[in-house]
């Protein structure tokens, strides 16, 4: 409720992220992540965007995966 100096008004707005992460240990350890950002898919217009004064409203339901493997740092040479 209050702005600052050169800020806007803007709407209120509720978002739902989700999101897990999975480590397996090993020798070379394995890192799995999932999740959504945005789950109900909802419109809105960040406070904080560069955009918020041309009326373009942030992505909607946005689903990732990350799948990270680390080699071994102790490769043989020849």
């Amino acid at each position: 409720n209050r702005l600052g100096g050169l800020e806007t008004f803007s709407s209120s707005y509720q978002i739902i992220n989700m999101s897990f992460n999975l480590k397996i240990e090993s020798k070379n350890p394995l890192a799995i992540s999932m999740g959504v950002r945005n789950l109900l898919n909802s419109t809105y217009i960040d406070h904080l965007s560069g955009l918020k004064n041309l009326g373009l409203p942030a992505p909607g339901i946005n689903i990732f995966c990350s799948l990270k493997y680390e080699f071994n740092k102790h490769l043989k040479h020849k």
